[in-house]
């Protein structure tokens, strides 16, 4: 832009141009020499640069262009003064105040010819910060609002004001499928499903013709050829004077919602049947705010509990409650009503009514208070005529009363019949003991005093006397500890299991003695037993182990726990599963006494012990290939 300040205006009107602060007239003479004629005063505040410079150098107002926009604003004033005649000049830019505030220029340049005949640049910047300004926010608040509509889950459409649509958002496009162009004007009818499409029409209409909001539940094909249900909504906007200017709307998709719906009501449908076939009451009452009671589901079922009509009942539940329930309960009743309202906890009670044909019948009630905005409670629950069953259960406890009493007698006889049962194992463990005790040692003097007088069969038959008579004792032992067990108190502690093995094993020694034999002991947790039982229960395990290995060159024992058991394993003589049923069997043995010796006690002990802790015990094993026992610890003592 050229800009000059020497020639006089020539009309009133141009001086107006001139003398205006948002234009800057300018005239500039490229001949016969290049310099700036005229500028207008604006200049100086709109640049921020003395017109005075201008006329020193034409080019000065390029120096206040926008450094970003000055290459473009030469190049385009250049081409135009190349050909002025041919071409327009007409541009938008950036000046820069030299505080550093910017400003938007608009600027044209026309040519003419001057009073002499000379060709004459002329034209007028003007300042459109302002309009720059509020196109930007204009354009700012359509971004706003296009962003804001696209990131909405509805489908958002717009129509002008005789209905036809113009605009429709990406969602809308995106769920149909369909082209955009095709569904303008009353094209989007097309998605409508063919049974709600005339009802949508007319009902589109009727708004568009009265200028009202539009609401309506229609079916839109989807892209994929389903079709959802969609709540239409759609409102005028209007100029001030009131005429409509555009419609503004959205679908919404409520197919879920609809199903749900409908699902709800097969739910209520079915609750409903449910409630009239119940043998409860299922009922609603309702204490409102003020105090009034009024049973608001199930009234029917709730007035036949309670044998009077519906229509009293409606009118005044409280009264129908205070003369139905017996006189006895009321009391109770009403005060535990109230604290279930006030604490809005469960309330369940069970009170006699005296009904009008049935007699004196017993209700248990259940129900849960929900308490309202409004102060109103509710309590949805159910009344159940337990007559029969308190009448059961009163015979019930007649019953058990009478059996109570010959338990008791029963429990006598046992603890007559334990105390003679102790007496008799005395007996049986002095009494027996006895006689073997001199079997065993006469037989042990005869070989002394008379043996190198008997023959060999003699003494044969004297040292067998003897072995029978000590496994006879041993066998005794083993039945009497087998029979005090059941007896024996049980005392659990936590204990240290790994301690309990190293003690049997102690105890086992003199079977290790002469031999080769390979104990591991694995990570044992704690056990919680009474510790002299387990101990029994280990002693009895591992002298199993070791004495059936005794004919392995290397016997291997290995004490561990997998998971919730305990076990022990061997490389000893083994079994076979098919006769495992017999080893916790008391006096069942699965190998001679001439291949192992044994009074068939020790397992049987085994299970007693585990089976009082409330555990189990079993076996693995194979012929030839050793044995594994294992056994688990219960929480509780099991019952005898």
């Amino acid at each position: 832009m050229a800009i000059g300040s020497k020639v006089d205006p020539e009309s009133s009107a141009l001086l107006q141009v001139a003398e205006a602060p948002r234009h800057v007239l300018w005239v500039h003479d490229t001949a016969p020499s290049d310099r700036v004629c005229y500028v207008s005063p604006s200049f100086e505040r709109i640049w921020g640069r003395p017109v005075t410079a201008l006329y020193a150098d034409p080019q000065e107002w390029i120096a206040g262009v926008h450094p970003d926009d000055r290459e473009r604003v030469v190049a385009a004033y250049d081409h135009w003064v190349a050909a002025p005649r041919e071409r327009t000049y007409d541009i938008e830019f950036r000046v820069v105040h030299p505080e550093g505030t910017e400003r938007w220029i608009h600027d044209t340049g026309h040519a003419v010819l001057s009073a002499s005949g000379n060709l004459q640049l002329t034209g007028i910047a003007e300042d459109i910060t302002d309009r720059r300004r509020d196109e930007d926010a204009l354009r700012e608040q359509q971004r706003y609002f296009r962003e804001m509509t696209e990131s909405l889950t509805q489908l958002v459409w717009a129509t002008r004001p005789d209905g036809h649509a113009d605009y429709l958002s990406p969602q809308w496009i995106q769920y149909t499928g369909v082209p955009a162009e095709l569904q303008y004007g009353d094209g989007w009818l097309m998605q409508v499903h063919p049974d709600d499409r005339p009802a949508v029409a007319v009902a589109w209409r009727r708004a568009v013709r009265d200028g009202t909001p539009y609401a309506i539940e229609m079916r839109l094909r989807r892209h994929d050829g389903t079709d959802r249900w969609f709540m239409a909504r759609g409102c005028p906007l209007r100029a001030i004077s009131g005429e409509i200017r555009h419609w503004y709307g959205t679908s919404t998709d409520i197919d879920d919602l609809k199903r749900a719906n409908a699902e709800l009501q097969r739910e209520r449908d079915r609750f409903a049947m449910v409630a009239s076939t119940s043998p409860s009451a299922v009922h609603t009452l309702r204490r409102s705010a003020d105090g009034e009671y009024a049973v608001v589901f199930g009234l029917d079922r709730f007035a036949e509990m309670y044998g009077v009509t519906s229509a009293e009942l409606g009118d005044n539940a409280l009264a129908v409650f205070a003369t139905r329930v017996h006189p006895d309960d009321l009391p109770r009743l009403s005060k535990s009503v109230e604290v279930s309202r006030r604490e809005v906890s469960p309330w369940r009670e069970e009170f006699r009514i005296r009904h009008p044909v049935r007699g004196e019948r017993w209700i248990e009630a259940h129900s849960m208070p929900v308490r309202e905005a409004d102060g109103t409670t509710l309590w949805h629950g159910t009344l159940t005529d337990v007559t029969e069953r308190r009448e059961a259960e009163a015979r019930i406890r007649s019953l058990n009363a009478d059996l109570e009493a010959r338990v008791a007698a029963r429990t006598a006889e046992l603890q007559t019949a334990m105390q003679e049962l102790e007496a008799f194992s005395y007996s049986v463990s002095h009494d027996l003991r006895a006689p073997l005790r001199a079997i065993d040692g006469f037989s042990q003097v005869v070989l002394k005093d008379f043996g190198p007088l008997l023959p060999e069969t003699g003494e044969r038959y004297l040292n067998i006397i003897r072995d029978s008579a000590r496994k006879m004792g041993q066998l005794i032992d083993d039945l009497l500890a087998f029979s005090r067990l059941g007896r024996q108190a049980l005392t659990r502690r936590p204990v240290d299991t790994s301690m309990l093995v190293r003690e049997a094993l102690e105890t086992l020694a003199p079977m290790r003695q002469g031999r080769v034999v390979d104990v591991h002991i694995g990570e044992l947790p704690p056990s919680d037993c009474d510790p002299a039982m387990l101990r029994q229960v280990w002693i009895n395990l591992l002298s199993n182990a070791l004495k059936y290995t005794r004919n392995r060159p290397e016997a291997h024992v290995e004490v561990g726990f997998d998971g919730p058991e305990f076990f022990v394993r061997d490389n000893g003589t083994g079994f076979d599963m098919k006769h495992a049923h017999k080893l916790f069997h008391v006096f069942e043995r699965l190998h001679r006494m001439d291949e192992f010796e044994g009074t068939g006690v020790g397992l049987a002990i085994v299970q007693r012990i585990v089976e009082r802790h409330g555990g189990t015990v079993r076996a693995e094993a194979a012929p030839g290939q050793g044995a594994a026992f294992y056994f688990r610890l219960g929480e509780t003592e099991a019952v005898d």
